[in-house]
């Protein structure tokens, strides 16, 4: 009986290790998955450096307009995602002609300032756009399931079952 509670009482220890090493690495995958949207959520700061200092504004600047409730943000967004697609086309094209222009057809440095400025602006225009099309996006979407088996799978499924159900079946929190 002697060599049973020793057992359990090192498998209750090798238990509590192993439950605080997977809420380490429940933390450690939450966070890096805070950083990649954030990271993805943020432009360059270069850039909006670069366009201070040049004396546009950068699409940190643009605010919502009308100050819109949340309900009719949505259906705002929505407007973005009906046509973006072909906004995107139509943009980038404008911007490869306004360029082609500018840099081949430019007489002077203000003719050059100003066709820089044209593409900046479609710019702009494509970023906000892109923008209120991928709010939309994540507004609307429902999180996907992760593929089963995969790593976050077992994670998820790890948390929703929890340890206190394990530890409450060994007798450990009575």
């Amino acid at each position: 009986m002697k060599f049973f509670k020793e057992i359990y009482k090192k498998f209750n220890l090798l238990y509590d290790y192993c439950t605080d090493i997977l809420d380490i690495v429940v933390g450690i995958n939450q966070s890096l998955n805070e950083l990649r949207k954030k990271q993805k959520e943020e432009a360059p700061a270069i850039l909006t450096v670069a366009r201070h200092t040049l004396g546009s504004i950068d699409l940190k600047d643009i605010t919502d307009p009308d100050g819109i409730d949340e309900a009719d943000y949505t259906e705002y967004t929505a407007r973005a995602v009906q046509f973006y697609d072909f906004f995107e086309k139509e943009a980038k094209w404008m911007m490869k002609l306004q360029h082609d222009y500018w840099f081949t057809g430019s007489e002077n440095w203000e003719q050059t300032m100003f066709g820089r400025g044209t593409t900046n602006g479609i710019q702009l225009m494509l970023d906000r756009f892109s923008k209120l099309s991928n709010e939309y996006t994540a507004r609307t979407t429902k999180e996907k399931e992760p593929p089963i088996g995969s790593h976050d799978d077992i994670l998820k499924k790890l948390q929703v079952e929890g340890s206190d159900d394990l530890a409450t079946e060994l007798g450990v929190n009575k």
